[in-house]
């Protein structure tokens, strides 16, 4: 087993109660499996240390440091898209131009937003939580690449459903993005605006 810990605070920068945990907890927990420490910071033996973006040096530090903390999880969610870009650049012309991108969660609709353009992706939609509210896809899209979605509940919108890929982070680290299916969804049965509000999800 392997395990990743972020963390802002690591030795030699520990100043809080978080900081003291995480030290014990990474102890503990390489004496049963290797641990991968990621944290804020200078650079220190045993850890990774994730820097703010130069251009956000000297700005408050709460913007820094979630730029930091961002950065830990870029790697991630680029490869991700990097690979719902691949697929979307496979169907034939005339399919992509009516294909939008749905997403299962809103950090996913985030990184096809944050790095689709650079790779010729469209605006990501899905219906978790707040996200449902910035509405349905273009009226003339007809199909969908779908991230992590339940093909049961594709198939009661769509008429034909196929897994097309699947994603893995290479890290062996779990999170809702490692395993993640990637479908093809086709013939929408019904107008976006109809079937929309099925596709809201605020668990």
């Amino acid at each position: 087993m392997r395990v990743a810990m972020m963390t802002r605070e690591y030795p030699p920068e520990v100043y809080g109660g978080a900081g003291v945990h995480v030290t014990e907890l990474v102890a503990q927990l390489r004496k049963l499996c290797q641990v991968d420490v990621h944290c804020q910071g200078a650079p220190r033996p045993g850890a990774f240390a994730h820097q703010p973006d130069a251009q956000l040096r000297g700005a408050n530090p709460a913007l820094s440091g979630i730029a930091a903390a961002g950065d830990n999880e870029k790697g991630l969610f680029d490869q991700a898209v990097a690979l719902v870009a691949r697929e979307y650049h496979a169907l034939p012309a005339a399919q992509r131009d009516q294909t939008t991108i749905l997403t299962g969660n809103y950090g996913e609709a985030g990184a096809v937003d944050r790095y689709g353009p650079d790779l010729g992706l469209p605006a990501a939609y899905s219906g978790a939580n707040n996200f449902w509210l910035w509405g349905p896809p273009p009226a003339a899209d007809r199909s969908a690449i779908a991230i992590n979605l339940d093909p049961s509940f594709l198939r009661r919108e769509f008429r034909h459903v196929r897994q097309i890929a699947t994603f893995y982070n290479g890290l062996g680290v779990k999170d809702d993005e490692q395993g993640a299916p990637v479908y093809l969804a086709t013939g929408l049965r019904e107008s976006w605006a109809r079937a929309w509000p099925a596709f809201r999800d605020y668990a």
